[in-house]
């Protein structure tokens, strides 16, 4: 079933060196094509990237923060109820301890807290305490990835 040059021609076949000068503008089109398709998938994967860094900067941020509003509610509490026995005193109301002044919080570095201190006399089946409500706010990050953490803590005295 070999056709030669002139029944080629006949039935409408490209042959020899003209055939391939018809088929260069398909070839630079397929070309075009396969790069605008993989610009696109790259463009695709760079946001993809640029989120997930987003996503995990926040993440950390956000676990630090959480850390550093545990931290202030810890330090409050230890400062409520004093280990040597001391009267539990609840006078320090927003107050401010950035981590450069926490002793040892290097994991803590450009975070905030804010601790306040509210006591209330309850009366409970003729059983009267105080009841302390700390409530610690710990801050990290700056401008879009600044992150805020609260921590309520209520703690009560029952030896009055």
């Amino acid at each position: 079933m070999f056709l030669n040059q002139q029944a080629r021609q006949q039935l409408g076949q490209p042959c020899g060196v003209q055939g391939l000068r018809h088929q260069r503008g398909n070839m630079l089109v397929l070309i075009v094509f396969i790069l605008v398709v993989m610009a696109s998938l790259a463009i695709a994967m760079m946001r993809i990237n640029a989120s997930s860094v987003d996503t995990t900067t926040k993440e950390v941020m956000a676990t630090r923060a959480w850390f550093a509003a545990q931290s202030g509610a810890d330090w409050a509490l230890t400062r409520l109820f004093p280990l040597s026995g001391g009267p539990a005193v609840c006078q320090y109301h927003n107050l401010s301890a950035p981590s450069t002044k926490m002793p040892g919080a290097t994991g803590l570095y450009g975070c905030a807290v804010q601790v306040s201190c509210t006591s209330t006399e309850v009366i409970d089946r003729d059983q009267r305490y105080t009841a302390y409500r700390i409530l610690s706010t710990g801050t990290c990050g700056t401008d879009m990835f600044q992150v805020s953490r609260h921590q309520d803590v209520w703690a009560k005295n029952l030896h009055n």
